[in-house]
């Protein structure tokens, strides 16, 4: 509960969901996080999205990045093997945010 700051109060919290269903009905972008994906940076971030992060074991499930609209990645140095979950989803909300901003 710390962690979140107390946002878990102020935004909808959605469980037990069929997840690729959830992808399908979403009326905006979905971007599937994936070592192979295109760059977070190349895309155009500033209309509805959502993204779906993986853990850092198992990433995403085949049927959930064939239902996502796009495949992302975040790029890195080329020693690096990935992210962890929470620290790449602050990359892709920041760079939402910072392209809303322009």
């Amino acid at each position: 509960m710390r962690g979140g700051q107390g946002a878990q109060f102020h935004l909808p919290i959605v469980e037990g969901v069929d997840l690729v269903e959830t992808i399908q009905n979403f009326k905006g972008n979905t971007y599937a996080t994936t070592m192979d994906g295109e760059s977070l940076y190349a895309q155009d971030l500033s209309k509805p999205s959502a993204f779906i992060i993986g853990n850092e074991g198992a990433g995403l499930s085949d049927k959930v990045v064939k239902a996502a609209g796009h495949q992302i990645s975040i790029p890195m140095h080329p020693n690096l093997e990935s992210l962890n979950a929470a620290a790449a989803a602050a990359v892709c909300l920041f760079e939402r945010v910072r392209q809303l901003a322009k």
